[in-house]
């Protein structure tokens, strides 16, 4: 198993990340990417690929001798698939679990994720009330039919987890349809337009559920206020 962690964008909604990272934000005494570096050499996962953009060489100095980085030039002009593009020759012929870099979790949610052994596993949170911002998943005899931010609340089945686990056919299947977007230049779509895509193909995308299993997605200050005073305090 293999690890792959995207840390290219600009986190213009924090600004003050402009002369840093997202995944150097500090929690605790450690900074995000630095605790999932942790999490993932817990569960025996060494070989770890992060791709680099803004403020690359402050996040490969956090990362010496931990993680592989793999610098995406186009990340000021392009969004994440082609950051997950740029991975394609290390990870295509191996399982993989796939994180972005500006999420705190505890450890365990990737225990719940490797313990499906479907090709392409996809966590989801179930919550109360959903967000506009939420980036939702729809599911449907335990399979996922819809994914996006943009679903009618009431349909919603949960929150995505930022994290998905693929094997050696689902990697292959990502790509193969990554690869299809940037050939159609579109190059700035959402990784859920890609899941998406493969399940209007036909391809199964597994829910697995992390509902209370402590999380968070930092976009905002608020959150990484929220990340430090209430989650982070529940992490084991």
């Amino acid at each position: 198993m293999k690890a792959l962690i995207t840390s290219a964008g600009l986190g213009s909604r924090i600004p003050e990340l402009k002369n840093t990272n997202k995944s150097l934000i500090k929690i605790g005494n450690k900074t995000l990417i630095s605790r999932a570096i942790d999490s993932l050499n817990s569960h025996g996962i060494r070989d770890i690929y992060v791709i680099t953009g803004h403020n690359a060489k402050k996040v490969e100095k956090e990362i010496t001798d931990r993680a592989t980085p793999i610098f995406n030039p186009f990340y000021k002009t392009s969004g994440i698939i082609v950051s997950m593009w740029l991975a394609k020759q290390f990870l295509e012929k191996e399982d993989f679990i796939f994180m972005t870099n500006d999420v705190l979790f505890d450890p365990r949610l990737i225990d719940r994720c490797l313990m499906s052994k479907k090709d392409i596993v996809i966590p989801i949170e179930r919550k109360g009330g959903y967000t506009k911002e939420d980036s939702k998943v729809i599911v449907r005899k335990g399979m996922i039919i819809k994914t996006g931010k943009n679903l009618p609340l009431s349909k919603t089945s949960g929150e995505f987890g930022h994290m998905a686990v693929f094997s050696k056919k689902g990697g292959q299947q990502l790509f193969n349809k990554i690869e299809s977007f940037i050939l159609e230049e579109k190059i700035n779509s959402y990784l859920m337009d890609v899941f998406n895509a493969l399940i209007e193909d036909g391809v199964h995308l597994y829910p697995v559920d992390i509902t209370g299993i402590p999380r968070i997605e930092i976009d905002y200050m608020m959150d990484l206020i929220s990340a430090r005073k209430k989650i982070f305090p529940l992490i084991k």
